[in-house]
């Protein structure tokens, strides 16, 4: 599958109802394996979720990082925290306590997470 191939699948399949029969069909399961094997295509279709809502990815190193910080607010459990007082970014751990472990590079593309 080519990116403009995934593009529309994407198209097809962004407001899927799961709720309704038939909606598991062997396109999709196509477009799943695209964005599970290819990095390009999973992080494109990150980026498109986070737009979805209204989420910056701007000031981000990669829509991974981006995704998982936007994720991180919305529930409990955590995988990357950022701190606006310190303007950092930290890895929770789920113990029960306030416990963080602070990181300088992000640990889906390696770059240095330069505090802006």
């Amino acid at each position: 599958m080519n990116f403009t191939e995934f593009k529309k699948l994407y198209q097809k399949f962004e407001n899927i109802d799961y709720s309704k029969s038939g909606w598991r069909t062997a396109e999709y399961d196509a477009f799943l394996d695209a964005k599970d094997d290819h990095h390009h295509f999973y992080e494109w279709y990150l980026k498109q979720e986070l737009i979805k809502e209204n989420f910056n990815t701007e000031n981000f190193c990669c829509p991974v990082l981006a995704y998982h910080t936007f994720s991180g607010k919305k529930n409990e459990n955590e995988a990357i925290i950022y701190q606006k007082v310190d303007k950092s970014f930290a890895i929770p751990i789920h113990d029960g306590g306030p416990s963080l472990i602070a990181i300088r590079n992000c640990p889906w593309c390696g770059s240095g997470l330069n505090k802006k």
